[in-house]
């Protein structure tokens, strides 16, 4: 999980009233693209009608990459996502993560975009620890993260 460094720069018109922002992350991994040490890897998606689709997923949020023979899943946080719910999720494993998203839902909650919506508000979870909270969900370590272990009460979002 990233979250790109932005650098704002004036854009050289007369005034230097404009600026641009340069994403340091994205050119880092254009350098290293260019160098060869960077793939795009492929991926195998499931689609609902239960045919297997091969795509190469390169996008603002998501890549699946290859670094010196080594396979990376790259994921971005850009706003409005949240370094938090991200990173929460990320951690996985992937049944713990629907479990969780779906168990949001029951409660009011909903996980859209990579940020936590309570009753359809944006609330902030700049850490993982602040979207268990929010959530109700008690903390459970990466390792031990498993759909058994989803409980969700009321969250602080909820004023609890």
């Amino acid at each position: 999980v990233a979250v790109p460094r932005l650098l704002a720069e004036p854009a050289g018109d007369l005034w230097g009233e404009r600026t641009v922002e340069r994403d340091l992350l994205a050119e880092r991994l254009a350098a290293l693209a260019a160098s060869g040490e960077l793939v795009p890897r492929r991926v195998m998606l499931h689609r609902a009608d239960g045919r297997l689709e091969e795509s190469r997923r390169i996008g603002p949020a998501y890549q699946a990459l290859v670094f010196r023979d080594l396979p990376i899943d790259l994921f971005i946080v850009r706003p409005p996502a949240e370094w938090g719910v991200i990173f929460a999720l990320r951690t996985g494993p992937g049944d713990w993560n629907t479990r969780l998203v779906t168990e949001c839902q029951r409660y009011g909650r909903r996980v859209s975009g990579g940020r936590l919506l309570v009753d359809g508000v944006p609330v902030a979870c700049p850490e993982e620890a602040d979207f268990f909270g929010e959530i109700g969900q008690p903390w459970v370590e990466p390792p031990e993260r498993q759909p058994a272990r989803v409980h969700l009460g009321r969250g602080s979002g909820e004023g609890g």
